[in-house]
């Protein structure tokens, strides 16, 4: 069959052809303006499928690999206009591709496909050929093939096993912003541009000198930060504290070091201590960091940047009695 020009219109019923021979259809200007159902061979082979619409010729070609047996009759169409109803929600509904090709299959042969879709240069809505995703749907399932840009206004997909509904546009994006807070940074790229259910770079919250990572504002701590699957823009600070370090202040029995137990001191600053014998006692040594200080009664550390302990001991009171005697006894 030799299409020379014009458009064959078929309404609800198709063009069929029977040959499973390749070169058995050609064109030289004519196209068929609904549904074109050819026979496919089995092997590897390559069918066109001239179809398009009233807006012009937007045809198929389909690239056979494998292909179990003869037998398989695939049918073609295309359609003006983005699909109402299976659309993904995933794609800007103001950037795409103003078409769609169905493909059905019949028949029980397995095989591979790679198909290239044409489209007509008006049919890109706000956006360009190497902005365009496809979308394969399958109801109720959607998937997205990766898309091999086969020259001007054709877009080809490989190693497909089956055929459904076909149309393309551009994804959503969304905007990932990482900020830092006081006393520290961001490493890494703020703020990203990242497509729907694309993942985000890594970036890293780096703390000044002497302060630690805390938290993001949204309540994660992972640091380093990735954002998968991103279905919204994103835009979080990092938080950060001074470091801190712990006083261990410990005691024996008759006395006390006030203040008692563990105390937090924040970097580079002081800690004062207070060490008080109890009623009839007295101070024998305060030992900080294990080295001693002798009996003090106060000790303060000062530009704190480690941990510290400080401890004391106390002994009773003792008295000495002198007994004296005059002569004789």
């Amino acid at each position: 069959m030799n299409l020379n020009s014009g458009a064959i219109t078929t309404g609800n019923n198709k063009v069929v052809t029977n040959s499973t021979t390749p070169a058995d259809l050609t064109r030289t200007s004519g196209y068929i303006k609904g549904n074109l159902q050819r026979a496919i061979g089995s092997g590897s082979n390559t069918y066109d499928f001239v179809v398009g619409t009233t807006s012009g010729y937007t045809p198929v070609s389909i690239a056979f690999t494998g292909v179990s047996a003869a037998g398989n009759n695939v049918t073609v169409f295309s359609t003006d206009g983005k699909s109402p109803s299976n659309y993904p929600v995933s794609f800007n509904n103001s950037n795409y591709l103003n078409r769609r090709w169905n493909i059905t299959n019949a028949g029980a042969a397995t095989f591979t496909a790679s198909p290239s879709f044409t489209f007509l240069p008006a049919d890109l809505v706000n956006t360009s050929i190497g902005n365009l995703r496809m979308y394969k749907y399958d109801n109720p399932n959607t998937t997205f093939p990766a898309v091999t840009n086969n020259g001007s206004n054709t877009l080809t997909l490989s190693g497909l096993t089956s055929f459904s509904e076909f149309g393309a546009g551009e994804a959503s994006t969304y905007t990932l912003t990482y900020t830092a807070g006081a006393n520290g940074s961001i490493s890494g790229t703020t703020p990203q541009t990242v497509n729907y259910g694309d993942n985000g770079s890594a970036v890293t919250a780096v703390p000044d000198a002497h302060y630690h990572f805390v938290n993001w504002s949204d309540g994660s701590t992972a640091n380093p930060r990735t954002d998968n699957n991103v279905t919204a823009n994103i835009s979080v600070t990092a938080n950060f504290a001074i470091d801190t370090y712990t006083i261990n202040a410990t005691t024996g029995a008759n006395g006390t070091v006030t203040p008692l137990g563990i105390t937090s001191v924040n970097y580079d600053g002081s800690q004062a201590y207070t060490i008080t014998a109890d009623a009839c006692y007295h101070i024998v040594d305060v030992l900080v960091d294990g080295v001693s200080q002798g009996a003090v009664t106060s000790y303060t550390f000062n530009n704190v940047a480690t941990n510290h302990t400080i401890s004391a001991t106390f002994a009773v009171n003792t008295y000495t009695i002198t007994a004296s005697t005059g002569s004789n006894g």
